[in-house]
């Protein structure tokens, strides 16, 4: 007897074996195994430079993991890019205000805090100063 509760809704577009994009008739045995070797070194050290940019500058962490809160809590339905454009292109300050929070909430300390600070309070000065004459706005 067949169970009936399980339903299958459509085919994924990607399966993990599938070749990556771009390389579908990539063939293993084109590189000889001292250039598969060097190919190999390259990418280990790409990536442990990677690893140290990304522990200097936790910035980065922070503005994906607010982008990706944003795109939680608003859900869009069309178009993901237009959602982090319209994320991205909001007033400086607010970004950088939630920012702040992030890495304040992380733990995080030095100058970087000191930095988003200071831009915060140079960014609420710009923004709430009329642009013809440069006085604060009432």
């Amino acid at each position: 007897m067949a169970d009936d509760s399980l339903e299958i809704l459509e085919e994924h577009p990607f399966h993990p074996t599938d070749p990556p994009y771009g390389m579908e008739h990539y063939d293993l045995g084109t590189l000889t195994k001292d250039q598969q070797r060097t190919l190999n070194l390259k990418k280990m050290k790409q990536r442990k430079d990677n690893e140290q940019y990304f522990k200097a500058h936790p910035e980065i962490k922070g503005l994906i993991s607010i982008l990706l809160s944003h795109i939680l809590q608003t859900k869009p339905i069309v178009d993901l890019h237009e959602a982090a454009g319209e994320f991205f292109s909001r007033p400086r300050h607010k970004i950088v205000a939630e920012l702040l929070d992030y890495l304040s909430e992380s733990g995080c300390t030095g100058s970087i805090i000191d930095n988003l600070r200071k831009d915060l309070s140079n960014s609420e000065w710009e923004d709430s100063t009329d642009t013809e004459n440069g006085v604060p706005c009432v």
